[in-house]
């Protein structure tokens, strides 16, 4: 018997709650005051997420964003022509001799770092 009340007042506070959230007819409730996104940017995440290609992704603030491929990269596979394939391998070389050039300037100052901390020591 005890558990039957309790399960019914846990329903009925939990399905007042339920009706707090829409009882005016609001959409949702803004507690921090944070900037609503406006029709064209939602329109925009929507045209956005319907892409084949998109990825939802949650941001560390809750809100949704959308990754896309960067172009080259959907170039190709939205078309998967010599030409595209071309662009494609051209900008994955470029990136990966970015990557390297960055990791080339990483080694020489943990060189040099290195070298300061034995000075240190010495």
């Amino acid at each position: 018997m005890y558990r039957a009340v309790m399960v019914l007042v846990v329903s009925c506070t939990f399905s007042g709650l339920l009706f707090a959230a829409n009882a005016f007819y609001l959409d949702e409730v803004d507690f921090f005051n944070e900037d609503t996104p406006t029709n064209a940017e939602r329109a925009s995440n929507i045209e956005i997420a319907n892409r084949q290609w998109a990825e939802p992704v949650v941001m560390p603030d809750g809100k949704v964003s959308y990754y896309t491929p960067p172009g080259a990269v959907l170039a190709f596979l939205e078309e998967p022509t010599e030409s595209n394939a071309k662009s494609y391998l051209q900008w994955l070389n470029e990136r990966w001799v970015k990557i390297n050039k960055a990791q080339q300037v990483l080694r020489e100052l943990i060189k040099k770092q290195h070298v300061n901390i034995i000075r240190a020591e010495q």
